[in-house]
């Protein structure tokens, strides 16, 4: 197995999830790709042809890319994966039709594009014996629907007595008297902008977490707090890795009820406007059914691999 990191190239035109980096014309940027496919099945390691190619995201392809793969072996097996929405982040549909099955988190996109929905995988963990907090949830800061949510569920830990560890990352600040210039130029803007003041309650944090103390927290506490991107509907990392640890979750996205793996005894969707229910449903206990257990197994790292090696 050989694996390639489709980031060595820059100023790529597909990716328009940053609009403020340079990019390079689609002809420059297929010209460098294709060189860098030619040197790379000149070393030893491409010699011999391959029966299976995927692609994350599938930034670094072209028709050549495809041209080369097939010429060594007509019979291989080429899947692409999508970890997020295409408008407006990885624009590649038109690389579609070179592949034998294209599949996404993301239900919008597999309704729109006819692809496999197949949801994010996760990584079996050994479980704790305890559970440290009632709910859990932590993410980076933006104003909108998020910072509602974190904080109205802060809001209702504190009022009800839970052990919580709900926090929003915001960046330490470096320099205190720009900032507050910075701050009281937003305000007679009349725009948001938090104060420092703000930033010293518990619900904001300037430490971040490293993917293990993140998947460490999911494991020692009882329910976890997701929210999703507004242009999203597909389950998010967070979301499938508290599924596959068999924990309760409450989730801002109302899509999570078009998934077979739904019951509203694990899954709570949550509406800012009303949050009657919630805490019933943080303190009730939850045993996952052997039914719903048995089809989360499918999202389980090595199944999901095996998924689209196999075809669905």
């Amino acid at each position: 197995m050989i694996w390639v990191s489709d980031g060595c190239i820059s100023g790529n035109p597909y990716n328009k999830s940053n609009i403020s980096r340079q990019t390079k014309t689609i002809e420059q940027y297929q010209s460098e790709v294709d060189l860098f496919w030619e040197d790379s099945f000149q070393k030893n390691e491409f010699e011999k042809p391959f029966d299976f190619f995927m692609a994350i995201d599938g930034f670094m392809v072209t028709p050549h890319l495809f041209d080369i793969l097939n010429s060594q072996n007509s019979s291989i097996r080429k899947v692409l994966y999508l970890y997020d929405r295409v408008e407006g982040n990885y624009e590649l549909d038109m690389f579609f039709k070179y592949y034998s099955d294209v599949y996404s988190f993301d239900l919008g996109d597999c309704a729109h594009f006819g692809l496999h929905h197949l949801p994010i995988y996760w990584v079996p963990t050994e479980k704790k014996t305890t559970e440290d907090y009632d709910i859990f949830g932590m993410a980076s800061f933006s104003w909108g629907a998020r910072y509602e949510v974190y904080k109205a569920l802060k809001d209702l830990a504190r009022s009800n007595g839970l052990n919580d560890y709900i926090k929003l990352y915001y960046p330490p600040v470096q320099n205190k008297l720009s900032y507050l210039l910075r701050y009281f130029a937003y305000k007679i803007q009349g725009k948001n902008y938090l104060s420092l003041s703000d930033l010293n309650d518990d619900l904001f944090t300037d430490k971040s977490l490293t993917p293990k103390e993140f998947r460490d927290l999911i494991l020692s506490s009882k329910v976890i707090l997701d929210t999703q991107n507004s242009n999203q509907d597909g389950m998010t990392a967070r979301f499938m890795w508290a599924l596959g640890a068999e924990k309760k979750i409450i989730t801002t996205n109302k899509a999570v009820v078009q998934n077979v793996f739904y019951t509203p005894d694990q899954i709570y969707v949550l509406s800012i406007d009303n949050l009657n229910g919630v805490v019933d449903f943080i303190s009730k206990d939850y045993q996952m059914p052997d039914d719903k257990r048995r089809i989360i197994q499918q999202y389980r790292i090595d199944n999901w691999v095996n998924t689209m090696l196999m075809g669905k």
